[in-house]
């Protein structure tokens, strides 16, 4: 059977989860998320004046860096004045899990746009608790909704230039490297450029957000998960592969 190498460059605390037959995972951890106190503390401040009717997370890290919010957030659910979404069903499982509540809003398309759009339909004020670096769209969907919105970076992803490097180097010797966010294509395209090496590997994209910045980069897309998962890149790839 032929095997299909698989390189992912995630934050070590997100290794991708076990691939299909016959493909083998490799995984370097480029970016690492920190947390950004002062935004969480921000986020407290607005809850405990009761200004969001929505906290909207647009990744699993949002919940973990938040969770010690996690009784604030329980009553005022409990007190019908907030509502929770969740971008994907993984970080619905988080917000369940670190914040105890489960969310109203969870978009079928797993994108911040598509969050943005399912939120502008019953929220008027809404807190986005996400990365420093998070992509402008789900905040230009509220706004241009009418919606007020308060973007709150909570934590950062700061992206290790030497194990970018690293990955590079061992793209290699797979057939496919995988981008599941824009920051780590930026990192990647950066090292290719400080070694003055060419992209050798089929490009595999987590989703349209990650394929444009790849391709604002000069990278191409090979091909572009369904998706918007790791499980959804599996998938691109077994099609691509003809498997």
């Amino acid at each position: 059977m032929r095997i299909i190498r698989v390189l992912f460059m995630r934050p070590p605390d997100e290794p991708p989860p076990p691939p299909p037959e016959p493909i083998a995972a490799s995984n370097i951890p480029v970016a690492v998320p920190v947390a950004l106190e002062e935004g969480v503390r921000v986020l407290e401040g607005l809850l405990r004046e009761g200004w969001p009717d929505c906290l909207l997370y647009t990744s699993l890290r949002g919940p973990r860096f938040t969770s010690r919010l996690a009784p604030l957030v329980r009553r005022m659910v409990e007190e019908g004045g907030l509502v929770v979404g969740a971008v994907g069903p993984r970080t619905a499982e988080e917000v369940e899990k670190l914040l105890g509540v489960k969310p109203g809003l969870v978009p079928g398309e797993y994108r911040g746009e598509a969050l943005g759009r399912l939120a502008a339909e019953r929220c008027r004020r809404v807190v986005v608790a996400r990365s420093k670096r998070g992509l402008p769209d789900i905040v230009e969907v509220l706004k241009g909704a009418g919606v007020e919105v308060r973007d709150i970076p909570v934590y950062d992803m700061v992206y290790d230039d030497r194990l970018a490097e690293a990955a590079v180097l061992a793209h290699h010797a797979h057939d496919y490297v995988a981008f599941t966010s824009p920051g780590i294509a930026e990192a990647f395209a950066r090292a290719l450029k400080r070694l003055g090496v060419g992209l050798r590997a089929r490009v595999v994209s987590i989703g349209p957000s990650t394929s444009k910045r790849l391709r604002s980069l000069g990278l191409r897309v090979d091909v572009e998960a369904s998706e918007y998962t790791v499980r959804g890149v599996y998938e691109a790839v077994l099609r691509d592969a003809g498997v």
